[in-house]
């Protein structure tokens, strides 16, 4: 197939190497470029030589044998460096219920097969992302806090990356956390009255409790009872301290 009287050939030209250039390997074998397009070359030649280089020890060591035969040695060390991510972490370990405005501690963890320090960065769920954390040594246990604002349920998950910026590959499994006000028995986004009358239902009248329960333990004793209406009486008409840590 003559490329410059056979329409068909000359068609596919570029599917073959045919003339003008051999098919090159440049980039230490990492790049081909087939031959006919000098311009492709040229390129891969010049990206070629603003490629990165590692350091290389060479050494080369000639031992006379006797008998006009010599033995060449020679040794070289490739000094590339290899850094692979950290492993996804697991799902952040934190308590199933927090309080609103109170700083809730959440513990995370992975490793790095290369054995370098971790930095740690969370998604609280409410659009608010952590800067990095650490850093600390693969394998530890690290302990962040965070206190949201509003009640609600949130997915809290964490990603992991090593001192040479490397990331993991996603995020960590989801932990949700809901977060109540305690006072707040009613779940009706504030504190007042109606949380105390509701306390009362409960308890004298076999009400619905509150969701959580711990939500109702205004005067943090550990249960919800009528020292729990009284408490949030007191904080609404009389002006006494806020039910638990709300603020």
């Amino acid at each position: 197939m003559i490329y410059d009287v056979n329409p068909k050939a000359n068609a596919r030209l570029g599917d073959y190497n045919l003339h003008w250039l051999p098919t090159c390997y440049v980039d230490g074998g990492r790049n081909q470029v087939p031959g006919h397009i000098q311009s492709a070359l040229q390129s891969a030649i010049i990206s070629s030589g603003n490629s990165a280089v590692n350091d290389i020890d060479l050494s080369v060591e000639v031992t006379w044998l006797g008998g006009a035969q010599i033995e060449v040695t020679v040794h070289v060390e490739n000094h590339q460096f290899f850094n692979s991510a950290p492993n996804v972490p697991n799902v952040p370990d934190a308590p199933d219920v927090a309080v609103t405005t109170q700083p809730t501690e959440i513990n995370a963890s992975s490793t790095d097969g290369d054995g370098h320090d971790l930095w740690y960065q969370f998604s609280w769920g409410d659009g608010n992302i952590s800067d990095w954390i650490g850093p600390y040594p693969s394998g530890d246990v690290m302990t962040a806090s965070y206190a949201w604002s509003m009640t609600g349920s949130y997915s809290v998950k964490v990603k992991v990356k090593d001192e040479y910026d490397a990331e993991s590959a996603n995020w960590s499994p989801i932990k949700t956390v809901d977060v109540i006000r305690i006072g707040d028995t009613n779940d009706d986004g504030t504190c007042n009255v109606g949380d105390a009358v509701f306390l009362i239902n409960y308890v004298f009248k076999g009400g619905t409790a509150p969701d959580p329960v711990l939500s109702g333990d205004a005067n943090c004793d550990g249960g919800s009872n009528v020292g729990d209406a009284v408490y949030i009486i007191n904080f609404v008409f009389k002006g006494g301290t806020a039910p638990g840590c709300t603020q």
